[in-house]
């Protein structure tokens, strides 16, 4: 794995379960959302964070990027050179939840009304929640609940979600029993020189997504397409390609994935299509 370059103590984490001990922890007892999504509550315990002058995390809060290059920033001109892109409905997708989020959060902290909240006290304002939203998303990791390793919460880590990405292998370990996350480095990093880690195999629209950025050379890309049975096609025909499909273990409709590969396409992308452009004959003969 490489020799160990980084060791990154819990006790400098801000996590999920920190957020619970928090002046947040009232809030989000009462809260069935936030008590389903850890990342939400982890973006507003940040944000709550960033407004106390006295945070422990405060120097690490100072650090963090004022914006981001995700979707969520883009204007209006910016989401249209997405057309023709999946991606575009994603962006959109992600701007329609966090505004719905934004909402219900709101109008959470005026009912729950704690004016020892920094949240309340100072504002809880849409930016904000947004900019939060997005040092969450693009850095949040998991690591392993110390009452039950099959259980795992997220987390903010120092220092080590500074580093950018680089393909290659997974060259980060959380040793359990020392409460730490191990960073390594499988060759020599000279004085001067950028250290940077695998975020692990991710598509590239994921990591423009989630990320902000995109690795043209990306290996383990791909491009997500959606599919379905023709609405206008006539219910015999239909009926014999959902029952041949539904044979197969495939969706009638869904997500297929072509990939940056040789062959591009998978199995199942080529059966559906198959199925998809089948002349009745062919599904009789198919048993369908």
């Amino acid at each position: 794995m490489g020799e160990r370059v980084m060791r990154i103590p819990e006790k400098l984490m801000m996590t999920s379960e920190t957020a619970k001990t928090s002046q947040l922890g009232p809030l989000i007892a009462r809260d069935r959302m936030l008590q389903v999504m850890p990342n939400v509550a982890l973006a507003l315990h940040l944000l709550n964070e960033r407004y106390n002058p006295k945070s422990f995390w405060k120097p690490y809060i100072d650090i963090l990027p004022a914006t981001f290059s995700l979707p969520l920033w883009f204007d209006r001109s910016q989401l249209e050179l997405l057309t023709g892109s999946p991606c575009l409905s994603d962006s959109l997708q992600h701007v329609r939840s966090v505004g719905k989020l934004y909402s219900h959060l709101h109008k959470l902290l005026r009912a729950h009304g704690d004016t020892s909240i920094y949240l309340y006290s100072v504002g809880f304002y849409y930016d904000d929640f947004v900019w939060a939203v997005s040092a969450v998303m693009s850095r949040q990791n998991e690591i392993p609940h110390e009452r039950d390793e099959t259980q795992s919460k997220l987390a903010l880590i120092p220092l080590w979600d500074m580093c950018n990405h680089w393909p290659g292998s997974i060259s980060t370990d959380f040793d359990a029993e020392l409460r730490t996350c191990d960073c390594f480095s499988p060759s020599a990093v000279r004085t001067g020189k950028e250290l940077r880690i695998f975020y692990g195999a991710r598509s590239n629209a994921e990591l423009f997504l989630h990320q902000g950025f995109v690795y043209p050379p990306n290996t383990g890309d791909t491009l997500r397409i959606k599919l379905g049975l023709s609405s206008g096609e006539d219910s015999v025909t239909k009926s014999m390609k959902s029952r041949l499909l539904t044979k197969l273990d495939i969706p009638l409709s869904g997500v297929f994935h072509v990939l940056a590969a040789e062959d591009p396409f998978t199995p199942q992308l080529k059966a559906f299509v198959r199925v998809f452009t089948a002349k009745s004959e062919d599904l009789q003969r198919y048993g369908a």
